[in-house]
């Protein structure tokens, strides 16, 4: 059975065992987020065209993308799933190259895999019998850069990953300032941010906050994913309980220092942007060099907080312990350190 289905008109649509995910290409080549939720049964893909949000009133700072779209399209307030800086959108971007103002990365290919993508060294998921990888290939040829975003489908875990490749197609080196593996505009429901804190020998105290009209990141500089912050963070409603409520879960395959964002009040979506910590990073890219970004796993459930840990307790015990012991009583270590 396939998890990932393709309309001709580029709608890709992802299912899992817990929710969907529509993507489609806008009407200027950038990628949107149609649909991130609750499971839509059969439907004609074709037909999803219909969750397309377009905003043409611009009004008070918001900027046209461009002349050639006399309808006044802003991306500022489009549902996106990769956006940057320097084209209308004032939100967190995903990318950042040094000396470069303005990226305007759209749409130029896709490719359909079975299983999941090799992660170029980077520790990653085990594909589940049924997951396929939607590979999205977006650049910009002024600037000269390339994404490919892959999407991976876990059917029977309920949950969805995605990774970024950016390669540098121009002539010249350039350095990457940021380099995020996720971005995702959300409809805004009303959240709270549930975050992991602590600090040694006292980790993991929930912390719950509003978003409200704010950003709000979740990091760690520390070179790790740290006590301080864990990287495993909730975007869960308002009225949401351990076992209701909508809310998504994120978190990535990855051990280093790690930010995500959350940026909400705009009244109609909240941004999610994830993955390697931009302060302190940079990285050069020589003409055809490529840089893979961890992978970062999404998770989503209308059965509150429980819900969620479910899905990604299903996909840590199927795809991320390792093969030889899944479904295995492990052996335990005596560790006596305290007594010593």
């Amino acid at each position: 059975m396939s998890s990932i289905a393709v309309a001709s008109s580029c709608v890709f649509h992802l299912t899992t065992a817990n929710a969907d995910v529509v993507l489609a290409v806008g009407e200027a080549g950038h990628l949107e987020l149609l649909w991130f939720g609750d499971p839509l049964g059969e439907v004609d893909v074709a037909q999803l065209e219909a969750l397309r949000r377009r905003f043409r009133a611009i009004g008070g700072p918001l900027v046209s993308y461009g002349r050639t779209y006399p309808t006044a399209l802003t991306l500022h307030r489009q549902p996106l799933a990769f956006s940057t800086r320097g084209k209308g959108d004032f939100r967190a971007p995903a990318l950042r190259i040094v000396g470069q103002r303005s990226l305007d990365l759209t749409f130029r290919s896709f490719e359909i895999h079975d299983g999941a993508l090799p992660a170029d060294g980077l520790p990653g998921a085990d594909p589940e019998p049924e997951s396929q990888t939607l590979e999205i290939t977006l650049a910009d040829d002024v600037v000269g850069v390339e994404a490919r975003l892959a999407w991976t489908t876990f059917p029977n875990s309920g949950v969805i990953t995605q990774r970024a490749r950016y390669r540098n197609i121009s002539p010249e080196a350039f350095i990457l300032d940021k380099a995020a593996s996720l971005l995702l505009d959300l409809p805004d429901r009303g959240f709270d941010v549930l975050t992991l804190d602590g600090w040694w020998t006292s980790e993991a105290h929930r912390t719950r906050t509003p978003l409200g009209h704010q950003r709000i990141t979740n990091a760690s500089v520390t070179g790790s994913s740290s006590t301080e912050h864990n990287p495993g963070v909730l975007l869960v409603e308002h009225s949401a309980t351990e076992t209701t409520g909508r809310g998504y879960g994120f978190n990535l395959v990855w051990s280093g220092s790690h930010a995500t964002t959350f940026e909400g009040g705009r009244g109609d979506g909240v941004r999610v942007v994830s993955g390697i910590n931009p302060e302190d990073f940079q990285w050069e890219l020589a003409p055809g060099e490529t840089f893979t970004t961890p992978e970062a796993v999404v998770a989503y459930s209308a059965e509150g907080i429980a819900g969620i840990s479910r899905a990604m307790h299903r996909f840590v015990d199927s795809c991320i312990v390792p093969r030889h012991w899944r479904g295995r009583a492990r052996p335990v270590v005596l560790n006596n350190w305290e007594a010593t």
